[in-house]
């Protein structure tokens, strides 16, 4: 157990995982994460009629319960819980609220998709040097299992964020079968998606070409696919570069594999398996509609701009 009386746990409630890091302030008041966790749940595959099911509240609270536990076993003692896009749109919140507060005696703070995209934003630029970022055009996109939050930016400053219904649960339920996929499938899950950044104006904004920087769990997995490494949170996958070129690759790569063949792909953590193929389609047209050849990963997000805060409160 960590002695330190300023140590600070978040939870990020989200539709496809649910993450926990832990952590504190350094000698030079820089964040140093303690520990990062993060279980598969897929909340918004229990959706039925705009609720989640009773299973998958039972599952995620259990799983929540047991990272409140680890939290305060590593000095933590008031984690923070937050939830995104699934708990934005479940009919039903109320009663997944009940079901973590009975088990923990926290609350969920419920995120709104703007407030998640500035987390986001901060905790992503906050992870590359100052060079790298100063008077830079940015701009960051976060692919989660219902939604994808955006930012465009210059150095440090947030000029416009916004998030789209576009989530790699959502797109694959709505197109994509668990495997083998078709190209037919492929194209209607594609032009879906290029039709939703059409209409919420993701397209390039800048003069010169900027920096595109790309969170979440799916990225990672690409990242972790294209390096063939199976420690897909290595830290050093961190400012990994992703083409279009890699993207389109890995599409052909995971479309014609049955789910159990696509599970055994080196880097590819076996519980993204069945929604890998939509994210990389995801990321694939945003960079297409933002005329990028490549986007930068960044493993910190929105987690740990609000550890941030409460370290720094």
């Amino acid at each position: 157990m960590n002695n330190n009386l300023n140590v600070k746990a978040v939870i990020d409630i989200g539709s496809n995982s649910i993450k926990l890091t832990v952590g504190q302030l350094d000698e030079n008041g820089n964040l140093k994460i303690l520990l990062d966790n993060s279980e598969i749940v897929q909340i918004r595959k229990g959706f039925i009629n705009g609720h989640i099911s009773e299973e998958k509240i039972k599952q995620a609270s259990d799983v929540i319960s047991q990272m409140v536990q680890t939290a305060r076993d590593n000095g933590a003692d008031f984690p923070c819980l937050v939830g995104t896009m699934a708990m934005r749109q479940a009919l039903n919140a109320d009663e997944f609220q009940n079901s973590v507060y009975e088990n923990t005696g926290l609350r969920i703070r419920i995120l709104s998709g703007t407030e998640e995209a500035n987390y986001s934003w901060r905790g992503a630029v906050e992870s590359f040097s100052g060079e790298m970022l100063n008077d830079k055009d940015i701009v960051m996109f976060d692919t989660g299992g219902g939604s994808t939050e955006f930012v465009f930016g210059r150095g440090l400053k947030n000029i416009r964020s916004q998030s789209l219904p576009i989530g790699a649960i959502t797109v694959t339920e709505k197109f994509l079968s668990i495997g083998p996929i078709s190209q037919h499938s492929i194209n209607n899950a594609v032009n879906f998606i290029r039709r939703i950044l059409a209409e919420n104006d993701i397209k390039p904004i800048y003069q010169s070409e900027p920096l595109i920087i790309g969170l979440g769990g799916g990225v990672t997995a690409m990242a972790s696919v294209k390096r063939g490494d199976d420690n897909a949170e290595h830290e050093s996958l961190n400012g990994m570069i992703l083409t279009r070129q890699d993207l389109q690759d890995q599409i052909k790569l995971f479309a014609p594999l049955t789910l159990e063949e696509r599970k055994k792909i080196p880097g590819l953590p076996p519980k993204r398996a069945d929604v890998i193929t939509s994210t990389a389609c995801t990321v694939s047209c945003i960079l297409e509609a933002l005329n990028a050849g490549s986007c930068t990963l960044s493993l910190r997000g929105l987690r740990h701009a609000i550890l941030k805060d409460l370290l720094t409160e």
